[in-house]
């Protein structure tokens, strides 16, 4: 009975020393870990990395700590904290503003996005914003203190590659410039035609038939430019007006337009449409 106390009692003093040299070996891991991050919190606030400092201070400010450790680290972390400059990046793309975006702190991608406030070291930064294949950056300085400092990163809009013009708007052109030229044929011949009529005045009803062939075929002329300025015409504004819905919305199917060659019928051309679903 008494072999079996001691050998309990064995077990158990066992079990509490290995528990104290557990909590020990923690004890002296916590010491040494407080420790360097309280020599590296006061080298990091000497070279003005405060970020660094403010990392290595909510080590050593913890309970677990030493009280003169943990006293000075808690102060000198509320001074950080006060002297860490905060900014807010906002970006435009052209004159719009732009919600999505990359925003690079001195090349170092954030995990902020836009709008949100970004902590950093005082000092000179490069601040960039990244939207799709485009960036643009802006140097700032920030002073130590100043919080909720607004940054604007304006990023050009890409250039457009220049819209072939439409054969739509080219066929419209063509046939309403075809059409002036008729009106102004029609015009001449028609003229002429009447000038040389009263010259036959005074030949009549004698005239010889070549010169009163020649009136007509003025008049002929001045018919045919008429009906074709006519047809042109009436050409150009569907043209346009369809090159204008196709403009309008894409959804119209494509027209291509080709003017055949003038024949020798009063309307002078044939146009030729063809519509591509």
């Amino acid at each position: 009975m008494h072999a079996v106390n001691r050998g309990a009692a064995a077990l158990v003093l066992t079990l509490a020393l290995s528990t104290a040299q557990t909590a020990l070996a923690q004890t002296v891991d916590d010491a040494s870990v407080c420790a360097r991050a309280y020599e590296d919190a006061q080298r990091a606030r000497r070279t003005g990395a405060s970020l660094e400092a403010l990392m290595h201070l909510k080590v050593c400010s913890q309970v677990s700590c030493p009280r003169v450790a943990q006293a000075d680290c808690a102060t000198w972390k509320k001074e950080v904290e006060a002297g860490l400059p905060t900014f807010i990046v906002r970006a435009k793309l052209g004159r719009a503003d732009a919600y999505e975006g990359l925003i690079l702190v001195d090349g170092v991608p954030s995990q902020s996005p836009l709008g949100d406030v970004i902590t950093t070291d005082p000092g000179d930064h490069r601040i960039s914003v990244r939207i799709g294949q485009q960036e643009e950056s802006v140097m700032v300085t920030l002073i130590e203190g100043e919080k909720l400092r607004r940054v604007v990163v304006v990023i050009p809009e890409p250039e457009r590659a220049p819209q072939p013009v439409s054969p739509l708007l080219i066929a419209a052109g063509v046939t309403g410039g075809a059409a002036v030229v008729g009106l102004a044929l029609f015009a001449g011949l028609g003229g002429s035609g009447l000038a040389e009529e009263s010259d036959l005045e005074r030949c009549k009803p004698n005239c010889a038939s070549d010169e009163v062939d020649a009136v007509k075929g003025l008049y002929i002329g001045a018919d045919i430019a008429l009906g074709s300025s006519v047809v042109l015409a009436a050409a150009s504004t569907v043209l346009f007006s369809v090159w204008g819905l196709a403009s309008a919305d894409p959804a119209v199917p494509a027209v291509s337009a080709s003017l055949l060659g003038p024949t020798t019928e009063p309307q002078g051309g044939l146009l030729l449409l063809t519509i591509n679903q």
